[in-house]
């Protein structure tokens, strides 16, 4: 019931459209039921009688009856093709909106090709439901309504002995849709496996190339298409049976009628007209009665499709905000945690009573091995995770109280893997204030030191940077990832290993964008590299999910704790950090 409720919710507003659509359905299959009747007189009268000039006006009938078939089958063909476009549209928007509506944690146990093929096949085939099925299924159906009620009007016995075929074609058409659907889902599941396995190949394209794994990687493929094509040709045999085996039985119940309307001729109880006329309508009626075998198959699997679609709809996304959400005009950066666990999927604690008291304006550096939980920590500040238990506060106020939109719009991020789109450097700097100035877009690119760089290019701000800006150097992403961010002008800033795997003129450059950014501003740094760090406020050591030490560098060097254990081992590694010995 949820599937036809999912159809019906898309359908409601256009109803009036739909209603004139149905009006011209009407009309244009009365205009081909007519037309029998119009042959019988023709026979029956015109001919027999010999009487041209009710012989032009049948054919004229005739022909106003087709004009009259064509105009309302424009009329409803193109208002059903919008009504179903327009609904395509809205599903599409619903979809997108709330993919972006979902919570990280959501994505990250997600495949993007599964997503993918939920938004694109999955929305073509309903897209073809509604915009050819529905429509062949509403001319069918009002075709066999009228073409029986003609039928029962001139002959209530052969009618009924007609209508007895409609249940053995009914339960055919049931048993092969069910099977249908089946194997339909079964498909949509691979094709989704497809999809995400060409997205993973695609994406880690250099990482194949590297490994000479481009045979495996296609033979791989190769085994995955190879079961999407059995699939695809199981729904296709069952399809292709279902129509010859309706079509024997049909044929066989209409081989019986005209046997027994011939019998009811010879003995008197018809006239030669009436059982002709009768055949009229049944040749009518059997036409749509094959299609909606077919119909019904593509119904279902339109259904399977509406139910992956519900599937990801009822995922339950954040919520923004509520009547009692706090809003103010500013912040000023203090943050603390208080008693916080974290977890994901009801795993591990990833963090564990976590407590911590950062300054407005402070620098704070977290540290701490790799699957520490340092990355999780800073994420549970812009709320791109929920806390297990315990409460995060920003300027003292309960951060799961703070409308998220305002929470998130004074925070931050420059993470280490930048995140450019595939537009002008113009508008991705722009992505951090949409209604910002062009002078405001420079000035920020000059403070993030990118603004020389990119007037070196021939287009300058209008340089398109490809696909997660592909055509720029990684110090070059960096920077204008951090002119974004200076051009929000948050007060709370994560910086998430900014500086990492880049060249040593990149990173003095960052560094000293970062400096500029970082000034007056609360900010939570994670470093892997210790000597990008030493001069924070404070530094905090973060150890299979526990805050293990807190302190200036100095401090924690003294301790000779978990830090300084950590600058020993960067020291004698590198020999670069020449503060920790």
């Amino acid at each position: 019931m949820t599937r036809y409720l999912f159809f019906l919710n898309y359908v409601r507003p256009y109803w009036f459209i739909l209603l004139i659509a149905t009006l011209a359905t009407g009309v244009m299959n009365l205009s081909t039921l007519v037309q029998p009747f119009l042959l019988k007189y023709l026979v029956t009268n015109v001919l027999t009688n010999k009487d041209f000039n009710a012989l032009n006006i049948i054919v004229f009938m005739v022909i106003c009856a087709m004009g009259v078939k064509g105009i309302s089958s424009f009329i409803q063909r193109y208002l059903m093709c919008f009504v179903g476009q327009s609904i395509i549209k809205d599903l599409r928007v619903k979809i997108f909106s709330h993919l972006e509506l979902l919570p990280l944690k959501f994505y990250e146990s997600s495949r993007t090709g599964d997503l993918m093929a939920r938004v694109t096949t999955d929305v073509i085939i309903l897209q073809n439901v509604l915009t050819n099925v529905v429509i062949t299924l509403v001319n069918d159906v009002v075709m066999l309504l009228g073409a029986f009620g003609w039928m029962l009007y001139k002959d209530y016995r052969l009618t009924l002995v007609t209508v007895l075929l409609a249940p053995v074609v009914g339960i055919i058409t049931s048993k092969f849709a069910h099977k249908i659907a089946s194997v339909t889902s079964l498909l949509q599941k691979n094709l989704s496996d497809l999809t995400s396995m060409m997205q993973e190949i695609i994406s880690g394209i250099r990482m194949v190339k590297a490994f000479c794994c481009e045979d495996y990687e296609l033979k791989r493929f190769t085994r995955a298409n190879l079961k999407n094509l059995f699939y695809t040709l199981k729904s296709e045999r069952l399809s292709a049976t279902q129509t010859p085996v309706v079509e024997i039985v049909t044929t066989t119940a209409i081989a019986f009628v005209i046997w027994y309307g011939g019998f009811e001729v010879i003995s008197g109880h018809l006239s030669g007209g009436d059982i002709f006329v009768f055949w009229g309508y049944l040749a009518l009626a059997c036409a749509p009665l094959n299609r909606l075998t077919i119909t019904y198959s593509d119904l279902k699997k339109g259904l399977v499709s509406a139910e992956r679609i519900t599937e990801l709809l009822d995922i339950e996304g954040e919520k923004f905000s509520s009547k009692d959400s706090i809003k103010f005009s500013s912040i000023r950066g203090d943050v603390d945690f208080k008693d916080v666990h974290f977890n994901y999927n009801e795993s591990d604690e990833i963090l564990k009573d976590i407590n911590l008291e950062v300054k407005a304006g402070e620098v704070v550096a977290i540290v701490g091995p790799s699957g520490a939980g340092k990355t999780t920590f800073v994420n549970l500040i812009p709320r791109f995770y929920e806390p297990l238990s315990g409460h995060i506060l920003i300027d003292g106020y309960d951060i799961s109280k703070v409308d998220l939109h305002f929470l998130r719009s004074q925070i931050g991020v420059v993470p280490q893997d930048t995140i450019l789109f595939n537009g002008t450097v113009y508008e991705n700097i722009a992505y951090g204030r949409l209604d910002a100035s062009k002078e405001e877009i420079e000035l920020a690119a000059r403070m993030a030191n990118a603004h020389d760089f990119i007037m070196s290019f021939p287009d300058k701000y209008n340089t398109i940077v490809g696909e997660r800006g592909i055509k720029l150097s990684g110090g070059q992403r960096q920077r204008i990832a951090i002119a974004r961010v200076i051009l929000k002008n948050p007060r709370i800033l994560i910086l998430d290993e900014a500086t990492s795997s880049l060249d040593s003129e990149s990173e003095y450059l960052i560094q000293e964008a970062l400096a500029k950014l970082m000034k007056d501003r609360t900010t939570f740094v994670i470093a892997h590299r210790l000597s990008t760090i030493y001069n924070s406020d404070k530094i905090v050591v973060i150890e299979e999910g526990e805050i293990k030490e807190t302190g200036s560098h100095e401090e924690l060097i003294k301790k000779n704790g978990v830090y300084a254990r950590l600058c020993w081992m960067q020291f004698h590694v590198s020999g670069s950090f020449n503060n920790a010995s």
